[in-house]
């Protein structure tokens, strides 16, 4: 009788003991319940969330894409690397934020690129892999703060500080644009005039010219943009269609600017195609070689030209749809003059851009996305096949930007692409994401 109590007192003891063994023998699955790419770990160590001996920065230095980012609270300089207010920096990215309180995650997303920061431990993924960071994002007065230049590359974005002012640029790759301005009567250089680049009616830049008559503007983003001159004693000129290349000098903008004092007139006309008047012309007036003014027709296709100067005036009428038509107008003192257009429709010359997408050493790349941008606008896209090769056609004549995306490689890009000939041929390279 006592064996049996004595061995029944061991078996409960071992009951006891393997009762707290079994719930590791039965753990969950690595990375059950955590949400998508972030996989437990055997070994995960929690880190401080709130951000501590950091450096407040000043606001007002931070631009995405030529606008200053500002937010209630300031970004902050910690161990060297500036960290701002993650909805801050996304809504300006143009990137969709979201907050999960239980697990502490901050998930950041745009397009196909998705971010994780794991503030309980410090972690950062991206697209589920796991991503090697130096300063981890945190908490300031309950707001998340991420680091900037990480957010931002991760994107795509290239960032730019300038160690003089301590701005930070993100963005656009930029270039510059110098010219001078110049009297019509005297040749004489103008001081003080004002030029303002444009972008769709948007202020992008603005200088001034000094006493030699030059002006410079720098660090413009890459594009195409208007620019205006303009000064109390001078009629104002623009100039359209200035192209800005990366990390390049668009150089002699040059303007002649004529005296208000001077003799002007006025134009008017009507730009018609079998009768109908056309909306959305764009009528140039040329001094030599220079644009000295603009004007567009409105939807019965009616113009007017002010102050121009008196003289043999050579007009040109632009659409996109028409050809172009050019014609002389005489423009006498305090008169109007007339200055009708008739345009023809243009006929359409298109392309097809063909190739084949490969890996370093020249295997093919299956399902890789092709598109082409006209800008911002997504004009044709396809993928390639299972021997890497792709086309698009009936793509109009002109400049596009073309993309090469896929899930394992890195992105390719091309800017500044014609398509000027029936057919272009490409091979483009694509490196494995490591």
């Amino acid at each position: 009788m006592r064996k049996n109590k004595k061995l029944l007192a061991i078996l409960i003891a071992l009951l006891f003991v393997m009762s707290f063994s079994l719930p590791v023998l039965a753990g969950n699955h690595p990375g059950q319940g955590v949400g998508k790419g972030l996989e437990k770990k055997a070994e995960r160590t929690k880190v401080e969330q709130e951000i501590k001996n950091y450096k407040i920065m000043e606001q007002g230095k931070i631009k995405v894409r030529n606008k200053h980012i500002n937010s209630d609270l300031p970004p902050v300089i910690k161990d060297g690397r500036t960290l701002i207010p993650v909805r801050a920096i996304t809504q300006g990215l143009g990137a969709e934020v979201d907050w999960d309180e239980k697990n502490r995650i901050v998930t950041v997303t745009k397009g196909d690129i998705e971010i994780k920061f794991d503030l309980e431990y410090g972690e950062v993924y991206i697209n589920g892999e796991e991503a090697d960071i130096d300063v981890p994002p945190g908490l300031i007065n309950n707001r998340v703060f991420v680091p900037l230049r990480f957010i931002s590359e991760v994107f795509g974005e290239k960032v730019k500080h300038n160690p003089d002012t301590d701005e930070i640029e993100i963005g656009d790759e930029v270039g510059d644009i110098k010219g001078y301005v110049t009297e019509r009567e005297s040749g004489e250089a103008i001081e003080g005039v004002m030029v303002i680049v444009l972008k769709d009616e948007e202020r992008i830049k603005r200088a001034r010219t000094d006493s030699n008559g030059l002006y410079s503007l720098v660090d413009v983003p890459v594009g195409t943009y208007t620019l205006e001159f303009s000064h109390d004693d001078y009629n104002s000129v623009s100039k359209y269609e200035v192209r800005v290349k990366e990390d390049s000098i668009t150089n002699n903008i040059n303007v002649i600017m004529m005296k208000k004092e001077t003799e002007v007139g006025d134009v008017l006309g009507k730009v018609t195609i079998e009768g109908t008047g056309i909306r959305d012309v764009s009528v140039y007036v040329y001094d030599g070689e220079d644009w000295i003014k603009r004007a567009t027709t409105d939807r019965r296709g009616e113009y007017t030209i002010s102050d121009l100067p008196v003289g043999n005036n050579r007009l040109e009428f632009r659409h996109e749809d028409y050809e172009t038509v050019r014609k002389r107008v005489l423009v006498e003192e305090g008169k109007v003059s007339t200055a009708d257009a008739t345009m023809i429709q243009k006929s359409v010359e298109e392309g097809s851009i063909s190739g084949t997408v490969t890996t370093g050493d020249g295997n093919p790349i299956r399902s890789v996305d092709v598109y082409v941008y006209d800008g911002d606008d997504l004009v044709e896209q396809t993928r390639t096949r299972s021997n890497g090769e792709f086309t698009i056609g009936n793509i109009p004549y002109g400049v596009y930007s073309l993309e090469f995306s896929h899930n394992d490689y890195i992105t390719v890009t091309m800017d500044d692409f014609d398509v000027e000939s029936p057919e272009t041929i490409l091979i483009i390279p694509m490196d494995a994401i490591q």
